[in-house]
């Protein structure tokens, strides 16, 4: 692969002020992986969202911790692809799902989930939440979920480990489940489209201290004359983690300060997932509704500057930017 080195000197007084102003009052810290934590404490509730995006779906989620300090959670889809009437620029079928898997679906000793308690969530590219679980007959479970869009598939997903760290073995009991929108064929460009929403559950066995089961659920749309195929959540997570470390590997941001680091970190994978593939070929979109990453607002302009460098990306050049700046102490 071809290196290209890009050395700029500049002085980030104005940049660097803003983000000594705002680290002591921030929630996230920067991970050993490179992406961002937020370690939860009494500093509940909070709420906020955050947009990731494949070749054929965008999702925003808008999640949270509540004041019991339980994980709350609404997917806002967006199909590109799939177009409505009348057939404009925002005209792509969207839905908001707000269907709660674990209190839903998750029973412990036959009962539901009596309490969860956030420990962190974590943002690279996939969403990681990590969380404590509390259940019947002093059941205790560490939960771990993970949330990411597919990166071809018009698909999202969401893998959930569960495992039993009490003192005791605990029933599980994960139902399948399926559930299917057919939309207005009036409303649609090509007819009707199908939405499903599945849990692939696990049948109720034991879970002995230390072990842990999985089970998954997806989020899909369709054309009504298109098969359903069944969406592998691990292949797919494996393909979205791949993606991101590609990403990361290209187009390196190094200056003296990480938080700036990150920041272009962020907007470089924004920028870069948000490529749908479109009848017309690939083509960027600005974004599914109309939101900004949390990391760092990234303007139509911004990412034009960037295509180019992505475009190097494609074409195999390993792409290094080192920013050499004298940074003030503010």
């Amino acid at each position: 692969m071809k290196k290209i080195t890009i050395f700029l000197v500049c002085q980030l007084i104005v940049l660097a002020g803003f983000t000594k102003s705002n680290q002591k009052d921030n929630r996230w810290e920067i991970n050993k992986t490179g992406g961002i934590t937020w370690n939860v404490d009494s500093s509940i509730p909070h709420h906020d969202h955050i947009e990731m995006s494949g070749e054929q779906i965008s999702v925003v989620l808008r999640y949270g911790v509540d004041e019991a300090g339980a994980f709350v959670l609404e997917r806002s889809f967006v199909w590109p692809m799939l177009r409505t009437i009348p057939n404009n620029t925002h005209a792509s079928l969207m839905r908001r799902f707000g269907w709660d898997v674990v209190s839903d679906m998750i029973t412990v000793n036959t009962r539901r989930i009596h309490q969860e308690k956030v420990n962190k969530i974590s943002l690279d590219g996939v969403m990681i939440v990590d969380s404590e679980l509390s259940a019947h007959q002093n059941g205790k479970l560490h939960l771990a979920r993970y949330l990411f869009p597919s990166t071809t598939e018009a698909a999202y997903g969401e893998k959930y480990v569960l495992k039993n760290v009490g003192e005791r073995a605990v029933l599980v009991e994960i139902p399948d489940a399926n559930s299917v929108i057919r939309t207005d064929p009036e409303k649609g460009v090509d007819g009707v489209y199908i939405i499903e929403a599945t849990v692939t559950g696990v049948p109720g066995r034991l879970i002995e201290v230390g072990d842990s089961v999985i089970f998954y659920a997806d989020f899909k749309a369709y054309k009504n004359d298109d098969r359903a195929g069944s969406i592998d959540i691990e292949k797919e997570l494996i393909k979205r983690i791949d993606l991101i470390s590609e990403l990361q590997d290209n187009l390196v941001l190094e200056t003296p300060d990480p938080v700036i680091n990150t920041m272009f970190s962020f907007a470089k994978i924004r920028g870069s997932e948000s490529i749908y593939k479109t009848n017309g070929g690939y083509m960027h979109g600005p974004g599914g509704s109309h939101t900004m990453l949390l990391s760092g607002q990234m303007t139509r302009q911004n990412i034009s500057t960037l295509s180019s460098l992505f475009w190097d990306m494609r074409q195999g050049i390993d792409l290094h930017i080192t920013l050499l700046s004298t940074l003030p102490v503010l």
